[in-house]
C-alpha cells in the first residue's frame, strides 16, 4: 500500500525516498510534543499555585492597586498603601511587591488606607550613576541639577561681580569673598586695584543661591602700623611673629592703605622669621568675564558658568529657592546629607528619612553623599518615617 500510494502522489514507486514517511512521523512527534506541553502546563499549575499573599509583606493586585500586610493580634491586615516608600517603611525592609490574584486578596481581612501621600513612588535602584549636584541662575530662573557630567568650573584667574542683600562680592571658582563698601577707603582701594568698573556685568541671584557658594573671610587690612620690606622687587609685611609675602597686587592696596615701604637687601630676609599668618586681600587682578548661566556645585560651593540659559527640568511650585528641577529619569534617590539620609523625588522634592533603621527600609543606607547647600534649596516634602507611613490617609 505504502508503494502505491507513493506512486499516486509521486509518479514513483522505487521508494528510493520516503519524503510520505517523514512528514507522518513529524506530524506524530508534533503531536507528542503538544502533549507533553499541555500535561506539564497542567502540573505546574496544579502543583505550582499562584503566591499566597499571607507570606508576602508587600501585596500587587491584578488591578494594579498596592497592599501592604500588617499584622495584629488576629492575624494580618492587607491595607492599601499610597505608594512603594510607605509600604517599605511599614514593612521595615525594601521588599519588592508579590503578584497575587485579586481571588486571594480577597481572602485576607482588609484595612484602612495608609501611607505618605507624597512619598516618593519609584527609588531608582542602587547603584545609580554618580551624580554631580548644582544649583544654577539665569535672569528669574534658579535650577538644581544632578547631572552625570560636572559642569566646568570658572578658569583660574577669572571673576565675577556678585551683588545680594545690598552687598557686592567678588565671585572666582574657589567661592565668594565680600567687598567692602565702595564709600569706604578700602572698598575704594580694591576696586580701582582690581578694575572693578561699574560697566562691567553683575551677577544677582537670590541670597539663598549665593549662599550656596563657598564664603571666605571678607577682605580687611591687617590692624596696626603697615611695614612692608622690598627686597629687590620681592614684598613682604612685617607681622608681630615674622614677615609674610605679599603679591604685587596685595602690595599696591596695602600702600593705598598708608603701608610705609623700606628698601633692604635680598640677603637681609634670611634674619626675619616667617609668619604664618594669612593675608586676606587679592592675590592678583582677574579677568572679568561675560557670563550667561552661573552655577554653584559640589559640596565645596565652587562657581561654574554655562554658556546657554537654563531650559528643560520640571518646574516647581511653592516658597523653594529652585523654580526648577533637572534629573534623576531612573526616579527618585537616596542621598546622604552629611546631617542624615533623605531621598530626592524625580520631581524634585527632597524627603528627609526619620532614623537610620527608616533609610534601612526604604534601601537608601549607604547612599553615595549630596551636598546640603544645594539639596536645600529644593521645596521640602513630609519627612518618612514608619510612624508617618502608619497613619490612615484620612
Amino acid at each position: 500500500m505504502r508503494r502505491v500510494e507513493h506512486g499516486v502522489v509521486l509518479g514513483d514507486i522505487r521508494m528510493i525516498s520516503d519524503p510520505l514517511g517523514a512528514r507522518r512521523r513529524a506530524t506524530l512527534f508534533g503531536l507528542l510534543a503538544v502533549v507533553i506541553i499541555g500535561i506539564g502546563s497542567g502540573a505546574m499549575a496544579m502543583f505550582r499555585p499562584a503566591i499566597d499573599p499571607g507570606d508576602a509583606p508587600i501585596i500587587a493586585a491584578e488591578s494594579g492597586a498596592l497592599y501592604v500586610q500588617i499584622k495584629g493580634k488576629e492575624g494580618p491586615t492587607a491595607h492599601p498603601v499610597a505608594n512603594m516608600a510607605s509600604a517599605r517603611l511599614i514593612a521595615g525592609a525594601p521588599e519588592n511587591p508579590a503578584r497575587a490574584s485579586d481571588q486571594l486578596l480577597a481572602e485576607i481581612p482588609r484595612g484602612v488606607p495608609v501611607g505618605i501621600k507624597e512619598a516618593p513612588g519609584i527609588i531608582a535602584p542602587a547603584p545609580h550613576p554618580l551624580l554631580h549636584w548644582g544649583v544654577c541662575h539665569h535672569g528669574k530662573t534658579t535650577m538644581v541639577r544632578a547631572d552625570t557630567e560636572p559642569i566646568p568650573l570658572l578658569a583660574d584667574g577669572d571673576g565675577i561681580i556678585a551683588e545680594a542683600n545690598g552687598h557686592q562680592w567678588l565671585v572666582t571658582r574657589n567661592g565668594r569673598t565680600m567687598l567692602p563698601p565702595p564709600d569706604e577707603p578700602l572698598g575704594r582701594s580694591l576696586r580701582r586695584r582690581l578694575h572693578i568698573d561699574p560697566k562691567h556685568p553683575v551677577w544677582r541671584p537670590d541670597a539663598e543661591v549665593l549662599s550656596a557658594a563657598f564664603e571666605h573671610p571678607p577682605f580687611h587690612v591687617p590692624e596696626g602700623a603697615l611695614r612692608v620690606y622690598d627686597a629687590e622687587g620681592d614684598y613682604w609685611l612685617e607681622r608681630p611673629d615674622g614677615i609674610t609675602h605679599l603679591t604685587p597686587t596685595q602690595y599696591d592696596i596695602l600702600r593705598d592703605s598708608g603701608a610705609t615701604t623700606h628698601h633692604i637687601a635680598r640677603k637681609e630676609l634670611t634674619s626675619f622669621p616667617t609668619s604664618n599668618a594669612p593675608i586676606h586681600l587679592p592675590t592678583t587682578e582677574l579677568r572679568w568675564i561675560d557670563f550667561s548661566t552661573v552655577c554653584v556645585t559640589s559640596a565645596e560651593g565652587t562657581v561654574a558658568t554655562m554658556p546657554t540659559e537654563l531650559t528643560g527640568g520640571v518646574a516647581l511650585s511653592g516658597k523653594s529657592a529652585a523654580t526648577i528641577f533637572s534629573g534623576l529619569p531612573a526616579g527618585s534617590v537616596g542621598v546622604d546629607t552629611g546631617y542624615g539620609y533623605g531621598i530626592v523625588s524625580e520631581y524634585g522634592v527632597f524627603h528627609r528619612v526619620s532614623t537610620p533603621k527608616d533609610a534601612a527600609a526604604l534601601g537608601i543606607e549607604g547612599s553615595p553623599s549630596a551636598p546640603w547647600r544645594i539639596l536645600r534649596l529644593l521645596p521640602e516634602g513630609s519627612e518618612l518615617s514608619r510612624a508617618q507611613a502608619l497613619k490612615p490617609l484620612y
